[in-house]
């Protein structure tokens, strides 16, 4: 089953906000494909996206930020306003949320299922979710795979 339309992905990949991606996957040494998957998962790679959760909390920018980051990341100059309107300071939040929960799980796919749910959410959705990004990320690894051997 293919994923993602040729056109929806060429229209994100040949836009400024690759660069942000590759850039906050360099800083952050984590496979750019893999960013681009949960940012597609997330929010269909939606600069501006918005979720406003059950217990109230904001779920912000294409890679949904809880806003429970907000204090943490207030030390390096990003607010809420700043997630919504600059791609690469939600890209390199994302990047950094990522590694840090691959890093206490010591596992790509562990830290990808901390990265939505935190490390005591539902299995069920946890499982979900991985699968959901696993699927996005091999999609967007064979085309890369195609796209240099052409």
């Amino acid at each position: 089953m293919r994923i993602l339309s040729a056109i929806v992905l060429s229209l994100f990949t040949t836009t400024p906000a690759l660069a942000c991606y590759e850039q906050a996957a360099k800083a952050y040494r984590v496979d750019k494909n893999l960013l681009l998957a949960i940012a597609y998962i997330e929010s269909r790679w939606k600069p501006n996206a918005i979720n406003v959760n059950k217990n109230g909390s904001e779920d912000l920018c294409a890679f949904q930020i809880n806003d429970f980051h907000l204090p943490e990341i207030a030390a390096f100059g990003i607010d809420r306003n700043r997630l919504l309107t600059d791609l690469c300071a939600c890209a390199y939040v994302g990047a950094w949320i990522l590694t840090t929960e691959i890093r206490r799980e010591n596992s790509v796919w562990a830290g990808v299922a901390n990265y939505h749910t935190g490390p005591k959410g539902n299995r069920e959705r946890r499982a979900w979710y991985v699968g959901n990004v696993q699927r996005v990320y091999d999609e967007l690894t064979k085309r890369a795979a195609d796209a240099g051997s052409r």
